[in-house]
């Protein structure tokens, strides 16, 4: 699912934006865990905070480990709604692929985890400062309901 958008600040029309934070180093996955966890525990249930947690986490990894840089994570929420987006943006074109993994120790499930846990997920190309294109790779959740 590819989707352009202007700016990079943008949420999908109709979100309501929560905090978008930048982060960087090994820590970054923690810190992003940290934010969402402030920001969520006691209104939502614990298993879909967890699997929340593990799909961010997933996506910050890959962030880290594969585009130069910070990361920039942002978390929206739709209003009268239990759905909940994150995204998280690099400044690298190259657009992610899950892969299936033959090897029991490889590298690689990330993408596939949050296929898994998540509602729905994606890519989209997002203008960044003086026209340099970066992406956001972002995935929604729903109570009770995975892809």
């Amino acid at each position: 699912m590819d989707e352009r958008a202007p700016d990079r600040n943008d949420v999908p029309a109709g979100w309501t934006p929560v905090f978008q934070a930048e982060l960087s180093g090994l820590a970054a996955p923690q810190q992003a865990r940290w934010m969402i966890r402030e920001q969520l525990s006691g209104t939502v249930g614990v298993p879909f905070l967890r699997d929340i947690l593990l799909a961010t986490s997933e996506l910050v990894t890959n962030a880290i480990r594969y585009a130069p840089g910070p990361c920039r994570i942002s978390m929206s929420r739709l209003p009268g709604s239990a759905r909940i987006r994150i995204g998280v943006s690099v400044a690298n074109r190259q657009f992610p692929k899950p892969i299936t993994p033959t090897d029991p120790l490889m590298n690689g499930r990330g993408l596939l985890i949050v296929d898994t846990v998540a509602s729905a997920w994606g890519t989209r190309l997002i203008d960044a400062n003086e026209g340099k294109w970066s992406k956001e790779v972002w995935f929604e959740m729903l109570p009770d309901q995975r892809s």
